[in-house]
């Protein structure tokens, strides 16, 4: 049998030790808010700019974008559409 050494490394789990944490996650402040629902969007979260508007996900832009008439929603059909 084929011998392998054993490498031991020490792994803490951030949430336990809190390493690359705010030192008080209460204390964070949101740097936006999504225009659609409202959700705070932290420093480090994704977000959608869309003129000028701010969104936390693509599926919110979409929403706002069919709300405004920019784009419709339909259901695919094998029916051709004229």
């Amino acid at each position: 049998m084929e011998r392998r050494d054993v490498i031991e490394m020490d792994v803490e789990n951030p949430i336990v030790s809190g390493e690359g944490l705010p030192e008080d996650p209460l204390s964070e402040k949101p740097v936006f808010l999504c225009d659609l629902c409202r959700q705070e969007i932290f420093e480090g979260d994704t977000y959608i700019h869309y003129s000028g508007d701010i969104f936390c996900s693509t599926h919110h832009l979409g929403e706002h974008l069919i709300k405004q008439g920019l784009a419709e929603e339909r259901v695919a059909s094998n029916r051709l559409v004229h």
